[in-house]
C-alpha cells in the first residue's frame, strides 16, 4: 500500500515523496534507526535513542521560501550531503510537489517511535506496517480535531489551564492526539487541576458548565493509530 508518499517496500516503512526535486533521499524506518538514504553515497543510520538531540523529524508546511515537505533537521556531527536552500547542510529536505506530505502523520509517528521502544519491533513487520498506513488512509482519526488556542481573554486563560493539567496527568500526546487504546483522563479530575490554575477573576467569571464543556473538547478528540505497531496483550491462561 502507498500513501502520501509513504509505503510498505520489502517489508520496511518506506518515505519518498513524489517531487520534481532529483536530490531527494528515501527514509527507511528499521527498528533500530531511520536510515537515509541519499540517491548516491552511504545510508546514515539515526538511532531513535537519539531522536530530539542528534535528529529532529518535522513537516514544513508550503511558504515563498519552499515547497511543503519533511524534513530531517541535524546536529552538526551528523551532516548529510543534502543541502537545503533556507537550512543549509544541517537537514534532510524531502519536498513533496505531486502529492500532499504527511506534515502531521509522520513527526507524530516518530515521536511516538521515540517514546515507545514496545513499538519498533513492528517496523520489521509487513503485515502491521500496512495496517497502519490503510487506519491512517481512513483520516477517521482527523476528527474530533484539538481544539484551537484563542486569541486572548478568558479564553484563552482556561486553554492554557486545561493543556497544563494534561501534561501534569502525563496523558500522552503527539502532535496534540493521543494514541487510540491508550485511556483518556478523568474529565472531572482534569476540570478541578484546571480550576485550580485559573486566577481569582477568570475562575470566577467561568461556570462549572463552561468548564466541563471546554474539558471535553480537550479530551474527546480523535486518535492516532498506532496502537497496531504495539504487541498483542498477552492471553490470559484459563
Amino acid at each position: 500500500m502507498s500513501w502520501r508518499g509513504l509505503s510498505v517496500v520489502g517489508g520496511r516503512l518506506r518515505y519518498r515523496p513524489k517531487s520534481l526535486w532529483w536530490r531527494r533521499s528515501t527514509l527507511r524506518f528499521e527498528p533500530e534507526a531511520v536510515a537515509v538514504v541519499p540517491r548516491s553515497g552511504p545510508t546514515t543510520l539515526l538511532p531513535w535513542e537519539t531522536s530530539g538531540t542528534g535528529w529532529q523529524l518535522v513537516g514544513v508546511y508550503a511558504s515563498r521560501a519552499n515547497r511543503a515537505g519533511i524534513e530531517i533537521r541535524l546536529a552538526p556531527a551528523r551532516l548529510v550531503d543534502v543541502w537545503h536552500p533556507v537550512y543549509g547542510s544541517h537537514s534532510v529536505w524531502l519536498p513533496s510537489t505531486w502529492s500532499t506530505p504527511p506534515i502531521e502523520e509522520l513527526p507524530a509517528l516518530t515521536d511516538f517511535l521515540t517514546a515507545t521502544p514496545a513499538a519498533r519491533p513492528s517496523l520489521a513487520d509487513g503485515a502491521r506496517l500496512d495496517a497502519l498506513l490503510a487506519a491512517l488512509a481512513t483520516r477517521s482519526w482527523q476528527k474530533p480535531a484539538p481544539p484551537g488556542e484563542p486569541l486572548a481573554g478568558d479564553g484563552l486563560d482556561l486553554h492554557v489551564a486545561i493543556g497544563r493539567a494534561l501534561d501534569g496527568m502525563e496523558w500522552r500526546r503527539y502532535r496534540g492526539r493521543p494514541v487510540r487504546g491508550e485511556g483518556r483522563p478523568d474529565q472531572a479530575l482534569v476540570a478541578e487541576r484546571a480550576r485550580a490554575r485559573l486566577t481569582r477573576a477568570v475562575s470566577g467569571r467561568t461556570s462549572d458548565e463552561e468548564l466541563a464543556a471546554a474539558v471535553r473538547r480537550h479530551v474527546g478528540i480523535g486518535e492516532w493509530p498506532f496502537d497496531v505497531l504495539l504487541p498483542a496483550p498477552p492471553v490470559p491462561s484459563t
